[in-house]
């Protein structure tokens, strides 16, 4: 789109560089900027159509890939020795120098992590949206379900501590992450997943690091009734705990912003925050 313009604030050359890209309309309409988080094995990519309905409304975005995850820096470390605090740390660095701040958008484990970072900064950020989050409870519930009905994938990822089993094969991807109509291939969407942090795959198995609680500020929880990973019932009992606004949408899967009708959520979230004086 014309109206957008994408740019990179990070040198590719910088120490311990992270993946952080800006997108701004011609015409800045919104004064709060956004802040969108991936999930597990994602990256700054996915939110790209998000990134650009929301640019066509007049609002800034900013997009990182945490550390490991695409271009994004591991800083000296292997992947699998990073926690949960270190993407907290990584997240506060990135959101920080960003004036005024900004509303976090997050899906999945980026929801745990922004959790995380507003319980210690609860001036951090106007207001969260939170797609798909990890269960107050953590994610064995989903681990159980997700062994019994593939129990191969299960076994090589117990076997080989690797998170990737889980979605290792398009056919993973599709049953997993996606459902019915489709707006992404699930070996195009398989293609772009990328290997995950075992450590932090554990700490959320219970999630006892994550403090989901109500916060001092407009909070908006979102499912997908074809979730295969979190239940309805599981979101309803987070936004219940932390005194979100909440909103199912059916026949939507896990991965909310890579479905037909994403539209139809961006907007949604667009009109929430202006409902919550936020512009």
């Amino acid at each position: 789109m014309s109206e957008v313009a994408f740019y990179n604030v990070r040198s590719l050359y910088d120490p311990g560089y992270i993946e952080h890209f800006v997108a701004e309309p011609n015409q800045r309409r919104r004064r709060v900027p956004l802040f969108f988080l991936h999930g597990a094995h994602h990256g700054a990519w996915c939110w790209e159509w998000f990134l650009r309905r929301f640019v066509t409304r007049g609002y800034e975005c900013h997009v990182i890939s945490l550390p490991g995850h695409l271009k994004s820096s591991l800083e000296g470390k292997r992947l699998n020795r990073y926690r949960l605090r270190n993407y907290v740390d990584c997240l506060a660095r990135e959101v920080g120098p960003i004036t005024p701040a900004p509303v976090l958008v997050s899906h999945g484990m980026g929801g745990a992590i922004v959790a995380r970072y507003l319980a210690g900064a609860p001036q951090g950020a106007p207001a969260a949206v939170f797609l798909s989050p990890v269960p107050a409870g953590g994610t064995w519930r989903s681990g159980l379900r997700g062994a019994l009905r593939h129990p191969l994938a299960a076994l090589r990822r117990l076997v080989t501590d690797d998170p990737r089993h889980l979605i290792g094969s398009p056919r993973l991807v599709a049953r997993r992450l996606l459902s019915g109509e489709r707006s992404i291939h699930p070996a195009a969407y398989h293609q772009r997943l990328g290997p995950e942090s075992s450590r932090v795959a554990r700490e959320l198995w219970f999630a006892r690091s994550v403090r989901w609680a109500a916060l001092n500020l407009p909070t908006l929880n979102m499912a997908g009734d074809r979730d295969r990973l979190f239940t309805v019932a599981e979101q309803r009992r987070l936004a219940h705990r932390m005194d979100s606004e909440f909103r199912v949408w059916p026949g939507r899967p896990h991965a909310l912003m890579l479905t037909p009708q994403w539209e139809e959520i961006v907007d949604y979230i667009d009109e929430w925050l202006a409902a919550s004086g936020i512009r």
